[in-house]
Protein backbone atom coordinates (compact mmCIF):
# COMPACT_ATOMS: atom_id res chain seq x y z
CA UNK A 1 0.00 0.00 0.00
CA UNK A 2 2.66 2.18 0.52
CA UNK A 3 4.83 2.20 -2.54
CA UNK A 4 1.16 2.76 -4.39
CA UNK A 5 1.05 5.83 -2.28
CA UNK A 6 4.53 6.63 -2.91
CA UNK A 7 4.07 6.02 -6.40
CA UNK A 8 0.80 8.05 -6.46
CA UNK A 9 2.36 11.13 -4.41
CA UNK A 10 5.49 11.16 -7.27
CA UNK A 11 3.26 11.86 -10.00
CA UNK A 12 0.97 13.87 -8.30
CA UNK A 13 4.72 16.02 -7.46
CA UNK A 14 5.30 15.50 -11.14
CA UNK A 15 2.08 16.70 -12.56
CA UNK A 16 2.65 19.91 -10.70
CA UNK A 17 5.95 20.75 -11.20
CA UNK A 18 5.32 20.22 -15.22
CA UNK A 19 1.85 22.37 -14.60
CA UNK A 20 3.61 25.06 -13.03
CA UNK A 21 6.42 24.82 -15.16
CA UNK A 22 3.78 25.65 -18.17
CA UNK A 23 2.02 28.50 -16.21
CA UNK A 24 5.72 30.10 -15.56
CA UNK A 25 6.93 29.40 -19.15
CA UNK A 26 3.50 31.11 -20.50
CA UNK A 27 4.08 33.75 -18.43
CA UNK A 28 8.17 34.47 -19.21
CA UNK A 29 6.53 34.52 -22.81
CA UNK A 30 3.76 37.29 -22.20
CA UNK A 31 6.67 39.24 -20.96
CA UNK A 32 8.66 38.71 -23.40
CA UNK A 33 5.79 40.22 -26.01
CA UNK A 34 5.14 39.73 -29.45
CA UNK A 35 7.42 39.96 -32.10
CA UNK A 36 7.00 42.55 -35.06
CA UNK A 37 8.03 43.34 -38.30
CA UNK A 38 8.35 47.02 -39.55
CA UNK A 39 8.60 47.59 -43.03
CA UNK A 40 9.08 50.57 -44.87
CA UNK A 41 8.63 51.64 -48.77
CA UNK A 42 9.81 55.10 -50.28
CA UNK A 43 6.77 55.30 -52.66
CA UNK A 44 6.85 58.38 -54.80
CA UNK A 45 3.85 60.50 -53.46
CA UNK A 46 2.19 60.67 -57.08
CA UNK A 47 2.82 56.47 -56.63
CA UNK A 48 1.25 56.57 -53.46
CA UNK A 49 -2.57 56.12 -54.39
CA UNK A 50 -1.47 53.17 -56.87
CA UNK A 51 0.74 51.53 -53.76
CA UNK A 52 -1.88 51.36 -51.56
CA UNK A 53 -4.38 49.84 -53.48
CA UNK A 54 -2.53 47.31 -54.75
CA UNK A 55 -1.87 46.35 -51.32
CA UNK A 56 -5.64 46.48 -50.49
CA UNK A 57 -6.47 44.29 -53.59
CA UNK A 58 -3.37 41.62 -53.46
CA UNK A 59 -1.71 41.72 -49.73
CA UNK A 60 -4.52 42.78 -47.33
CA UNK A 61 -6.68 39.48 -48.88
CA UNK A 62 -3.41 37.17 -48.14
CA UNK A 63 -2.95 38.87 -44.50
CA UNK A 64 -6.40 38.28 -43.30
CA UNK A 65 -6.22 34.55 -44.32
CA UNK A 66 -2.65 34.00 -42.62
CA UNK A 67 -3.53 32.82 -39.22
CA UNK A 68 0.31 33.70 -38.26
CA UNK A 69 -0.18 37.31 -38.83
CA UNK A 70 -1.84 38.78 -35.25
CA UNK A 71 -2.44 41.79 -36.69
CA UNK A 72 -1.23 44.24 -39.63
CA UNK A 73 -1.45 48.55 -39.73
CA UNK A 74 -0.90 50.59 -42.21
CA UNK A 75 1.15 54.10 -41.76
CA UNK A 76 1.61 56.76 -44.30
CA UNK A 77 4.14 60.09 -44.24
CA UNK A 78 2.92 62.77 -42.77
CA UNK A 79 6.39 64.17 -41.02
CA UNK A 80 10.04 62.75 -40.83
CA UNK A 81 11.92 61.29 -42.79
CA UNK A 82 10.88 60.12 -46.35
CA UNK A 83 9.92 56.74 -46.09
CA UNK A 84 5.97 57.43 -47.00
CA UNK A 85 4.73 54.12 -45.99
CA UNK A 86 5.34 52.11 -42.86
CA UNK A 87 3.49 48.49 -42.55
CA UNK A 88 3.43 47.05 -38.60
CA UNK A 89 2.45 43.13 -38.99
CA UNK A 90 2.45 41.75 -35.17
CA UNK A 91 3.76 37.67 -34.82
CA UNK A 92 3.56 35.57 -31.67
CA UNK A 93 7.03 34.67 -31.63
CA UNK A 94 9.91 35.22 -34.44
CA UNK A 95 9.24 31.88 -35.46
CA UNK A 96 6.14 33.41 -37.00
CA UNK A 97 7.72 35.05 -39.00
CA UNK A 98 9.14 32.52 -41.71
CA UNK A 99 6.02 30.43 -40.85
CA UNK A 100 3.76 33.32 -42.22
CA UNK A 101 5.99 33.83 -45.13
CA UNK A 102 5.64 30.10 -46.44
CA UNK A 103 1.77 30.43 -45.62
CA UNK A 104 1.34 33.66 -47.75
CA UNK A 105 2.93 31.70 -50.38
CA UNK A 106 0.74 28.90 -50.66
CA UNK A 107 -2.02 31.69 -50.28
CA UNK A 108 -1.05 33.73 -52.97
CA UNK A 109 -0.57 30.29 -55.14
CA UNK A 110 -4.66 29.78 -54.27
CA UNK A 111 -6.03 33.19 -55.19
CA UNK A 112 -3.97 33.66 -58.43
CA UNK A 113 -2.98 29.94 -59.12
CA UNK A 114 -1.18 31.06 -63.02
CA UNK A 115 2.37 31.68 -61.86
CA UNK A 116 2.61 34.45 -65.00
CA UNK A 117 -0.41 36.76 -63.37
CA UNK A 118 1.39 35.95 -59.80
CA UNK A 119 4.79 37.91 -62.05
CA UNK A 120 2.75 40.53 -62.84
CA UNK A 121 1.77 41.48 -59.62
CA UNK A 122 4.81 41.05 -57.90
CA UNK A 123 6.36 43.49 -60.48
CA UNK A 124 3.55 45.94 -60.16
CA UNK A 125 4.18 45.76 -56.56
CA UNK A 126 7.56 46.03 -57.05
CA UNK A 127 7.54 48.90 -59.72
CA UNK A 128 5.50 51.38 -57.13
CA UNK A 129 7.80 52.07 -54.62
CA UNK A 130 12.08 52.91 -54.96
CA UNK A 131 13.16 51.60 -51.55
CA UNK A 132 12.34 49.39 -48.55
CA UNK A 133 13.65 48.84 -45.58
CA UNK A 134 12.97 45.44 -42.89
CA UNK A 135 13.47 45.99 -38.55
CA UNK A 136 12.37 43.01 -36.91
CA UNK A 137 11.53 44.14 -33.08
CA UNK A 138 9.81 42.53 -29.87
CA UNK A 139 7.35 44.62 -27.41
CA UNK A 140 8.23 45.05 -23.79
CA UNK A 141 4.94 44.86 -22.56
CA UNK A 142 5.84 46.47 -18.73
CA UNK A 143 6.09 49.49 -20.38
CA UNK A 144 3.65 49.49 -22.63
CA UNK A 145 0.76 52.32 -22.06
Amino acid sequence: MKSKMSVVSVLLIMVLLFSTGSILFAQEKKEQGNVFCISTYKVPFAKLDGFLSLWEKHVKPRVKQNEFILSQRIFTHLYGPDWTVVVLKEYEDFAGIELSSTRDKEIFKELYPDKEERDEINLEFDNSFIGHTDAIVREVPKLRK
